[in-house]
């Protein structure tokens, strides 16, 4: 810089050497970009838009709940239908063990062996059938066919 110039005539200071350069204004495109001013019509045209889009959405949403809450209920409903089929077999299960363990003790009671031997052509043992072995303080008895121990318990 030449600062000769300014000291001349004057002793007054130019203080404008001392300040910042000026910032380059950005680049200005050839065509301005118009503002478009919006008018009260399309800003409720757009809250109209705004509030109807919201009501879709919160019917799909109420419509899908419903849609849902029947699903459920009808997989519910199945489910409980099954449960009372699988009871009604079980039921059915028990009714059948409790006629099974009735008959078992039918074939097994005493009056049906006794029958039973009967048939057979058994009798019941008389008095006079039974043979009894008396010993004087010994536990041994000798017999027709061998001997006979008796355990002392």
């Amino acid at each position: 810089m030449d600062n000769l110039k300014y000291y001349n005539d004057s002793f007054a200071y130019n203080y404008d050497i001392f300040a910042p350069a000026p910032k380059k204004k950005a680049e200005i495109h050839e065509y301005p970009i118009e503002e478009k001013k919006t008018s009260k019509k399309t800003k409720t045209a757009v809250k109209e838009r705004y509030i109807l889009a919201r009501n879709i959405i919160i019917s799909f949403l109420v419509v899908a709940s419903v849609c849902a809450s029947l699903f459920l209920r009808a997989e519910i409903s199945s489910m409980k239908s099954e449960i009372d089929s699988i009871n009604n077999e079980i039921i059915e299960l028990e009714s059948e063990s409790t006629r099974l363990s009735v008959e078992m003790e039918r074939k097994i009671s005493v009056t049906n062996l006794e029958q039973a031997a009967i048939e057979l052509g058994m009798q019941k043992c008389e008095k006079g059938q039974v043979t009894y072995i008396q010993t004087q303080n010994t536990d041994t008895a000798e017999g027709l066919s061998g001997t006979l121990t008796a355990n002392a318990e």
